[in-house]
């Protein structure tokens, strides 16, 4: 709620790598490196299906706005139903993860955000929700769903084929 963040260090422009509406997932690559000067954290990822977090945290810009962040202490649940969306579009039974957050909350416009692990890896991106609980579509499940290209991120993310499911993050000035 507060107004404390600068809004100096921006960067524009992006090339469209891959997107899927089924777990709501979109991979862009940057036009441009973030200059030394920002200390841009390039985040880690977490694509194995069989892992399961303890905890969950939703850092996110909503509607462009500066950075919130919501922490959910429990693990994320793999929401075992079908969900249906606003659009009447519908996703499986265990593709998302169900959050309950015990500190802050996501806000509209914050699709797309990145759910974090108690290992700082991206394990799902932000599909929906309500005022109770928000719906993160899986990683796991983004990784590979598709077996086109433009519609996966197993394609980019692991371009040689070397069956990496975790990668940590990187501290750009590290």
């Amino acid at each position: 709620s507060g107004s404390d963040a600068s809004r100096k260090q921006t960067l524009s422009g992006a090339v469209l790598k891959a997107t899927n509406y089924y777990s709501d997932f979109t991979l862009l690559e940057l036009s441009e490196n973030p200059p030394e000067a920002y200390a841009p954290y390039f985040a880690g990822w977490n694509a194995s299906n069989d892992f399961v977090p303890s905890q969950g945290t939703c850092i996110h810009h909503p509607e462009g706005n500066v950075k919130c962040i919501a922490v959910d202490n429990n693990a994320p649940v793999s929401y075992p139903y079908y969900l249906q969306w606003d659009n009447k579009s519908k996703s499986g039974p265990n593709t998302h993860w169900q959050v309950t957050y015990d500190v802050g909350q996501d806000e509209s416009g914050s699709s797309g955000s990145p759910l974090f692990d108690q290992n700082k890896r991206v394990i799902g991106q932000l599909h929906g929700g309500d005022e109770n609980y928000s719906f993160f579509g899986k990683f796991s499940l983004s990784w590979d769903y598709s077996s086109a290209a433009s519609a996966q991120l197993k394609n980019w993310l692991d371009p040689d084929n070397s069956n990496t499911l975790q990668l940590d993050g990187n501290d750009f000035n590290s």
